[in-house]
């Protein structure tokens, strides 16, 4: 029987038979081997159960929620049912550095810290287009669960992740809680890049769906709380993503203001442009039903 000491690793999937096999590989590499790999697939249908399977290593622990429970919840299934003192969280479609676990343990170690945010790049062969799903996090301030660690008794203490976030925020809004009893930490060698991803029409509409969550985020903490985790946020004057409207007034800024290398660009500007206008109707919604201003 294998003893785990400390660590837990908590990855999120869905779909994701592209890109699942280098993270987990990258998760098994690490030189700070003592650790359980808590691996949730939320009701893949793809080929993502049969490699996740495929590996035999006794660190892993694979399961299986096939409802749509929302991101928050999932995550707080995985917290739940694992047993380090340390948790870290990382995506499917990440290749978290080999020294990943280390730096962010050391990080620990060193300092005072109850969370540790890392760096995280973007794995992109050629010029980013309108349709990469281009994730990245150079500097301390943006928590987002791709990269990010927390004690365990920071994380009881808090009550986990709340599950009212269904697509996204969830992390913001952890962030904002835990540094109410403690330190979240930064460490830029605490690396992870995201593989390559391309967005379709039907990603892109989805994603902005998560306007909601960010109302709710605005209602449970104000507009001033958003500033409390680092770099000012992409909104002003109450007006929530500001550059989004922008490109809803003035349409021809969509071809200044990303770049075009295919036909599948082409289709994802477009859709993209009527996701944002979506998207505000979904901000307007939500604030009405939240009773607050949010333009």
């Amino acid at each position: 029987m294998v003893t785990f000491m400390k660590t837990s690793i908590i990855t999120v999937i869905k779909n994701e038979e592209k890109h699942v096999r280098k993270c987990i590989d990258a998760i098994l590499r690490q030189t700070r081997s003592e650790f359980e790999l808590i691996v949730l697939d939320n009701g893949s249908k793809d080929g993502t159960a049969a490699i996740v399977n495929s590996f035999k290593d006794p660190r892993i622990r694979y399961i299986y929620e096939p409802q749509e429970v929302g991101i928050a919840k999932l995550r707080n299934i995985g917290i739940k049912r694992s047993s380090g003192d340390y948790v870290f969280f990382t995506d499917g479609d990440c290749i978290p550095s080999k020294y990943w676990l280390e730096e962010g343990m050391l990080t620990f170690e060193k300092t005072d810290a109850v969370g540790v945010e890392g760096k995280t790049l973007y794995e992109s062969p050629a010029k980013v287009t309108v349709s990469d799903q281009d994730t990245f996090q150079y500097g301390p301030g943006e928590f987002m669960t791709c990269n990010v660690a927390y004690r365990r008794d920071a994380l009881d203490k808090v009550k986990y992740f709340d599950s009212h976030f269904r697509r996204g925020s969830e992390d913001r809004d952890l962030a904002l809680r835990i540094q109410e009893i403690g330190n979240i930490a930064f460490s830029s060698d605490m690396l992870v890049v995201h593989q390559t991803k391309k967005l379709t029409p039907r990603g892109v509409m989805e994603k902005a769906k998560r306007a909601e969550d960010r109302v709710y985020l605005i209602k449970k903490h104000g507009w001033a709380g958003n500033f409390k985790c680092g770099p000012k946020p992409r909104f002003n004057m109450k007006v929530l993503e500001l550059e989004k409207l922008i490109l809803i007034l003035c349409p021809p800024l969509m071809i200044l203001n990303e770049r075009y290398a295919s036909f599948n660009d082409i289709i994802v500007g477009i859709t993209k442009y009527f996701s944002y206008i979506y998207e505000r109707y979904l901000i307007w919604k939500s604030a009405i039903k939240y009773r607050i201003f949010v333009i």
